[in-house]
C-alpha cells in the first residue's frame, strides 16, 4: 500500500473501542491505547470511544487532543459501554458518510496497519462483515486459550460460521462490518434477546 492510498482507505472506517484503566497496572495499556489512537488518527480513521470511568483526566484529554471522540459511558458493563460506543459510532459514520466500522480493543496498536486490507477484502469480496482469525494461541494463559477455543467452539455449534463452513474466531476481538449491518451488533442489549 502506498501512504496515500492507505489514507484514502482509511477514511472510509469508524474505530469503536471502549477503554477504563482504573489501576495502575493499567498504564502500560494507556501507553498501549495511547499509540493506537494516535496511529489510527495519522490515517485518516475517525475514532469513537467509551471511557468507564478512567481517573486519569490527562490520559481522556489526550485522546480529545488526538480528535478522538471521547463519551463517558451511561450503562455500566462491557457490553454496554460496547454498544453505546457503537451507536456513537454509527452516528457519526452516517453523518460523515462512511461506509465500515471496526472494532477492536484499543491496545491491539499492530491492528492498524491492517485496515487497508480489512476494507479491502470487504468492499471487493461484498462481505458484510470481516473477522479477523489468530493464528494460534502461542503465549496466552492456557486459561483463557480453552476458554476462547470453547466459546468459539460453542459459537460454530450455533452458526457462527463464515459463508463456507469455517469458525470464526470471535473471541479475538476485531471485527470490521459494513455501517447496514450494525444493528446486528446492538440487538444483544435488547431484553427479548
Amino acid at each position: 500500500w502506498h501512504l496515500e492510498s492507505f489514507f484514502m482507505t482509511s477514511q472510509n472506517v469508524v474505530i469503536v473501542t471502549t477503554t477504563f484503566y482504573k489501576s495502575k497496572e493499567a498504564e502500560i495499556r494507556k501507553s498501549l491505547s495511547r499509540d493506537f489512537f494516535e496511529k489510527s488518527r495519522k490515517i485518516g480513521c475517525e475514532v469513537v470511544n467509551v471511557d468507564g470511568g478512567t481517573p486519569d483526566s490527562a490520559y481522556i484529554n489526550d485522546l480529545k487532543r488526538m480528535g478522538v471522540y471521547v463519551y463517558a459511558e451511561t450503562r455500566r458493563g462491557l457490553g454496554n459501554s460496547r454498544r453505546e460506543a457503537v451507536s456513537h459510532a454509527r452516528s457519526i459514520a452516517q453523518s460523515k458518510g462512511i461506509e465500515y466500522m471496526l472494532w477492536s480493543e484499543p491496545e491491539k496498536v499492530d491492528l492498524v496497519r491492517s485496515i487497508p486490507y480489512l476494507l479491502d477484502m470487504a468492499s471487493v469480496k461484498q462481505e458484510d462483515a470481516v473477522v479477523p482469525l489468530r493464528e494460534n494461541m502461542t503465549g496466552y494463559p492456557k486459561a483463557q486459550e480453552l476458554s476462547e477455543c470453547f466459546g468459539n467452539q460453542r459459537h460454530s455449534d450455533h452458526g457462527y460460521i463464515d459463508r463456507v463452513g469455517n469458525s470464526i474466531d470471535t473471541f479475538f476481538g476485531p471485527k470490521l462490518w459494513h455501517i447496514n449491518s450494525t444493528s446486528y451488533f446492538l440487538v444483544f442489549g435488547e431484553p427479548k434477546v
